[in-house]
């Protein structure tokens, strides 16, 4: 199976800003395509988010490199559909960020679109050059943040 991860060798966007997880859930859509997929990685995941994880987990076609290297972490590949993201976003109101995941990724075919970090912190949400700048700025509004493109 291919390995693959964000390539942050050329051109990307990065996205700032203090959002809660409903607001990051919900603005997926704005980024997105109907067919991407969603990567949760952690190593504290609380049990129900897990059992959630688990019930709508789909078998992977392709290997999303892990960001957690130790210890080993709990990885689930979710679809992107309006149910899922429904209680991704009900999840989120009775969860601490860190009990969803420490790292998230979404993916369409052998590209990763977007990768995030835990919630806190200073870093960005990376997303792939290949979304338009009229979407970055439709999710970046829509978590009041701010964005910028990166070149390389």
């Amino acid at each position: 199976m291919q390995s693959i991860a964000l390539e942050l060798v050329g051109s990307h966007w990065q996205v700032f800003g203090a959002f809660k997880a409903e607001t990051f859930f919900r603005a997926l859509k704005l980024v997105l395509p109907d067919d991407a997929r969603l990567y949760f990685e952690g190593t504290s995941i609380s049990k129900d988010v897990s059992a959630f994880y688990s019930s709508r987990s789909v078998q992977p076609n392709i290997i999303v490199k892990r960001s957690t290297l130790f210890p080993k972490p709990s990885i689930f590949h979710l679809p992107f559909d309006q149910d899922v993201v429904e209680s991704l976003c009900s999840l989120s109101l009775s969860h601490a960020e860190p009990e969803l995941f420490d790292h998230f990724k979404a993916y369409t075919g052998n590209t990763v679109l977007l990768a995030m970090h835990e919630f806190a912190g200073d870093e960005p949400i990376v997303i792939s050059e290949s979304i338009s700048e009229a979407k970055i700025k439709a999710f970046s509004d829509a978590i009041h943040g701010n964005y910028r493109k990166i070149t390389m």
